[in-house]
């Protein structure tokens, strides 16, 4: 609550102060019994406080780039992306050069290249000289918005724009994590190319690797208006899938349950290495290894205390993480599914165990996000517990199918051409389903408008109900 309070009032409060407030509540925690509660709260609410301010107190330090005889020394991020005007790409600065002079620096920046060609003008991975910036923009201000604020989350500072002349290519690596991260995803993409439709290899490479840019904003209207746009994001359902093929995987291969346990969370890491550790990700590969961790100290797994530790984590290390989509979807809807799911799954009792199960797990999920998903995207999906219903149970088979094709594609592409005749089907009906629900009229409610008050008394309304039937108002157990 620190950091939103922080970002809202947009005033810079001293950091000395602060600290000695938190030295008080610290100091009240050891000398008073009661109240400790309370005490850890505010503990924690400055905590966010001082974290935010922090993240502005640095200065722009690439400000020599825009002048002459000036040059940076950076390396690439991951594959340039081609956009309307210019190609974008990720780079981390490391050095900052002169004939008389240089500077080591650690600063994340996003590149804009206006290069006409098809072929991008640098890979991932690579090393480049930076010189002749035609543009730079420090991101300042204490209360970002938009575009900014979503560089700022992913601790990007700063926005380069230069021609593809002044970007000189001065070491190519022949190996490192990168380059074979991004050599692997593109080999998986040339197996989808050459093994499915054009729609089904673009939804199956958005589905494995979480980028939606591989397909058209018609079809990401389709699939936001079905309120299945989850699907082609790396969520904690592709997880859990994932996690869920691994160990049969390793439970046929006869591993012991701990030993496969490992494996799968070391297999985990290395798609989110490639996937480029979305939060969502981060955060479901983290409860799995918290679950490892439980497993072997012979604890019980609190699924409530294991997420919110693993959020506190992540907002230690980038706070502003708090105000992007991917963070606040993948938190509120694991914890809406965590609450609510046991008691929807009661009350879908008189349904098939399967459809009851999946409809609780969706509704659930919704109930939770839904001031987040009308807040950003405006609008709400009136058929995603439907959408979700006929999708869902097959997703499982077209990852497993999908990720196995890309296996037998690297020995013979033969043998992907065989197998991904089935998943080429699966994903033109899961295609077919979004389109043909999202062409309803009303299969979204257009919201033009949510403020904070609302967005808050939502939730309220959301906790009391909650309590309520905790209480056995609907008739229901805890």
């Amino acid at each position: 609550m620190g950091i939103v309070f922080s970002y809202w009032i947009a005033i810079r409060v001293n950091v000395a102060f602060l600290v000695i407030i938190m030295l008080g509540a610290l100091f009240c925690i050891i000398t008073i019994d009661k109240k400790f509660t309370f005490f850890i709260g505010v503990i924690l609410f400055i905590l966010g406080i001082i974290l935010y301010q922090l993240q502005f107190t640095q200065e722009s330090r690439l400000v020599p780039l825009t002048k002459d005889h000036h040059y940076g020394i950076a390396k690439v991020l991951r594959d340039p992306i081609k956009g309307d005007f210019n190609w974008q790409v990720d780079i981390k600065v490391t050095k900052l050069q002169t004939n008389k002079w240089e500077m080591k620096l650690q600063e994340k920046a996003r590149l804009l290249i206006y290069h006409d060609g098809d072929t991008p003008p640098m890979k991932g991975g690579q090393w480049i000289k930076l010189k002749d910036i035609s543009s730079y923009e420090y991101i300042e201000g204490y209360r970002p918005e938009g575009y900014n604020l979503y560089l700022k989350s992913n601790r990007i500072d700063h926005i380069l724009s230069a021609s593809a002349n002044s970007i000189e290519v001065i070491d190519t690596v022949k190996w490192n994590p990168l380059i074979s991260s991004l050599r692997f995803k593109g080999i998986a993409e040339e197996i989808f190319d050459q093994t499915l439709g054009y729609n089904q290899g673009s939804l199956a490479k958005s589905m494995v690797f979480g980028n939606q840019g591989y397909l058209s904003e018609e079809v990401l209207k389709t699939f936001s208006r079905s309120g299945t746009a989850h699907v082609i994001a790396i969520s904690g359902l592709h997880v859990g899938i994932i996690i869920l093929i691994l160990g049969r995987a390793m439970a046929w291969m006869g591993f012991s349950k701990n030993t496969g346990y490992l494996i799968s969370l070391a297999l985990l890491l290395i798609y989110g290495y490639i996937a480029a550790f979305p939060v969502s990700i981060i955060r479901a590969i983290a409860m799995f290894g918290v679950f490892i961790l439980g497993y072997n100290l012979h604890r019980p797994y609190d699924s409530i205390n294991g997420l919110s530790a693993i959020a506190f984590i992540i907002l230690l290390f980038n706070p502003i993480a708090i105000f992007s989509v991917s963070f606040q979807l993948s938190f509120a809807a694991t914890m809406g599914i965590i609450l609510l799911y046991p008691k929807l799954n009661k009350l879908f009792a008189f349904v098939p165990k399967v459809i009851g199960g999946l409809l609780a797990v969706t509704i659930s999920a919704q109930l939770a996000t839904i001031p987040i998903i009308a807040y950003h995207f405006k609008e709400i999906s009136i058929v995603a517990w439907l959408a979700n219903l006929l999708i869902v149970p097959f997703m499982s088979i077209i990852l497993g199918l999908a990720l196995f094709s890309i296996i037998l594609g690297i020995l013979n592409l033969s043998f992907a051409v065989i197998i991904n005749q089935l998943t080429n089907l699966l994903l033109s009906y899961t295609l077919w389903v979004v389109e043909f629900l999202s062409s309803f009229n009303y299969s979204s409610i257009e919201i033009t408008n949510i403020n904070v008050i609302t967005f808050i008394t939502y939730y309220i309304f959301l906790i009391v109900i909650y309590h309520l039937s905790s209480k056995r108002i609907w008739g229901t157990n805890k």
